[in-house]
């Protein structure tokens, strides 16, 4: 396919008036040859091409959530999320007892493991790109914890954050901690 007249976002950071080809649902570098041979061809006068965003702070979606800790919450929310513009999810998990964030992240990895092996699978919708996990919790401060479940924070911990890795095998990707609750990163 080619899509031409749009407005294409460049490594510049400036929008270019373009064309971009796209073979087997994957954009490609432009060869005027191909251009020639195209038998679908879509004037995007008018509109803006930009990269796949990604979300690295949300919680859930169509009545699922990422703390629901089941396969199927996170395969709602990559397939909601990439029918919203966004190509790539770190979703934020909630502060919660350390055995049922393990569990959480652990649903993540089996997930991931299970995405990677089914991308290109023409039965299954297409979805967002699991590339990480955003731990808001437990390592938060009392004072500003927001919606956060006062009765789960705990001190930071580096053998938790090591619990947390293996777990998500290595999915974890940000860490919330409060500087002002361990100074000194003491613990």
């Amino acid at each position: 396919m080619l899509i031409k007249n749009v407005w294409v976002f460049g490594e510049d950071f400036q929008f270019h008036k373009g064309n971009i080809q796209v073979e087997d649902s994957k954009i490609v570098e432009n060869r005027s040859r191909t251009f020639l041979d195209q038998r679908e061809i879509l004037d995007a006068q008018g509109c803006y091409a930009i990269p796949g965003l990604i979300d690295l702070h949300f919680h859930g979606c169509m009545g699922a959530d990422f703390c629901d800790g089941t396969f199927d919450a996170v395969r709602t929310l990559a397939r909601y999320e990439l029918r919203s513009g966004i190509t790539a999810i770190c979703p934020a998990a909630l502060t919660l007892p350390v055995d049922e964030l393990c569990h959480i992240l652990e649903n993540a990895a089996e997930f991931k493991r299970w995405q990677k092996t089914h991308e290109d699978d023409p039965k299954e919708e297409p979805m967002a790109d699991l590339i990480g996990i955003n731990m808001e919790g437990p390592f938060i401060s009392r004072r500003k914890r927001g919606a956060q479940n006062e009765l789960y924070i705990i001190p930071a911990d580096p053998m938790i954050c090591e619990q947390f890795l293996e777990a998500s095998e290595g999915l974890v990707k940000i860490i919330g901690l409060a500087p002002e609750e361990d100074p000194n990163f003491e613990s």
